[in-house]
């Protein structure tokens, strides 16, 4: 796993929020995140009564990935709880043609929304990317997760396109955005403008 030197961010109501790699000994407090983050949203792929890997397994994938130099696991911590988590990684990493393109997907305890810490684990992957020439992130977003878009959209990612009915979520049909963007281009795009590609 890429290493991470630890930072800090102190958000306004005193609580000290530290970023790190998440290792293999953080099993347990990963796990407790994971099952947690169901019951808040539904804006990720996990789901309520998910058949989640044991505290043993989680540990072997991520000493697994101890090694790799472009993986990044990103936890968000408060008084040595998981309460944020970024996972980035290339998708096809041997592959002549996409060595240059990375992905990511992000989960955030309700509790801990609009604090900046999205945009925190964004920038924390950025400069990671850059470092590794990485030249495109990519994700998805459901376009009803409106605060999701927004912090995108604020961190210069652009929308793609749409996923026609890429979700059916309690019996309701969602549609998903694809979003990119180039890390070495700082710019700012409007879901306005993103909407005409």
């Amino acid at each position: 796993m890429a290493k991470l030197e630890p930072t800090t961010l102190l958000l306004k109501d005193g609580r000290n929020i530290i970023f790190r790699n998440i290792a293999a000994e953080d099993a347990d407090i990963f796990l407790e995140f994971r099952r947690q983050i169901p019951h808040e949203s539904t804006h990720t792929m996990q789901y309520v009564g998910m058949d989640f890997p044991t505290k043993e397994e989680t540990a072997k994938r991520l000493q697994a990935q101890h090694d790799d130099k472009v993986i990044l696991n990103i936890g968000a911590f408060d008084s040595g709880k998981v309460i944020g988590y970024l996972n980035f990684r290339m998708p096809n990493p041997e592959h002549p043609w996409v060595q240059h393109l990375g992905q990511f997907g992000m989960f955030i305890l309700k509790d801990y929304w609009g604090h900046g810490i999205g945009k925190k684990l964004l920038e924390l992957q950025e400069a990671h990317a850059k470092n590794h020439g990485i030249t495109r992130i990519e994700a998805m977003v459901r376009i009803k997760n409106e605060r999701g878009v927004k912090l995108y959209e604020h961190s210069g990612y652009k929308i793609e396109g749409t996923r026609r009915r890429a979700a059916k979520i309690n019996g309701e049909v969602q549609d998903e955005y694809f979003i990119a963007k180039n890390p070495n281009v700082l710019q700012i795009h409007s879901l306005g403008n993103s909407r005409k590609c």
